[in-house]
């Protein structure tokens, strides 16, 4: 494990945990397909539904075990409400940037442009000699690194060496 370690607690509203508890009540074999899914009708257990952060952190536990590259692990999960991870210190904002600029030029925008909110802020962290993702609970974030993980993590270490010189 690394030096410190993060605590990563959901923030969820009370009535959005008894309607999403509800809903998959209803549908219960449905819970896999939130976690994975990318459709645009997740309305219920969504940001809107303030779990969010659940569902991230659940996705979070499941890519750290799939053992997919370029991310910070998660060690430890109680079904989403607690995650513990590994601290990863900061990168410079800069680095986002040239790191986002590098994935459209490479992977192109069809690949890209749908994980912006986890690939384009400051969402980096130095760990182990490594850069990796700190945030990776985004819907479908688990394909795109699926597919481009070995690009993803030599785009990651390429744009280092840059900014090291």
């Amino acid at each position: 494990m690394g030096d410190k370690l993060t605590w990563k607690v959901p923030y969820a509203r009370p009535m959005a945990i008894v309607r999403a508890l509800a809903h998959l009540r209803n549908k219960p074999l449905r819970l896999r397909w939130y976690l994975t899914s990318k459709g645009a009708d997740l309305q219920n257990l969504r940001m809107d539904s303030g779990l969010a952060g659940l569902l991230e952190n659940l996705r979070e536990a499941r890519s750290s075990v799939l053992g997919r590259e370029a991310l910070v692990p998660t060690r430890f999960s109680v079904f989403g409400l607690l995650n513990v991870q590994d601290t990863a210190s900061d990168m410079d904002p800069e680095f986002a940037r040239a790191v986002y600029g590098k994935l459209l030029r490479e992977l192109g925008e069809d690949a890209v442009l749908e994980f912006s909110h986890s690939l384009r802020r400051s969402n980096y962290g130095e760990h182990g000699g490594d850069v990796s993702l700190v945030d990776y609970g985004q819907a479908g974030l688990d394909e795109f690194l699926k597919e481009y993980g070995e690009a993803f993590r030599a785009i990651l270490d390429e744009v280092l060496r840059e900014k090291h010189g």
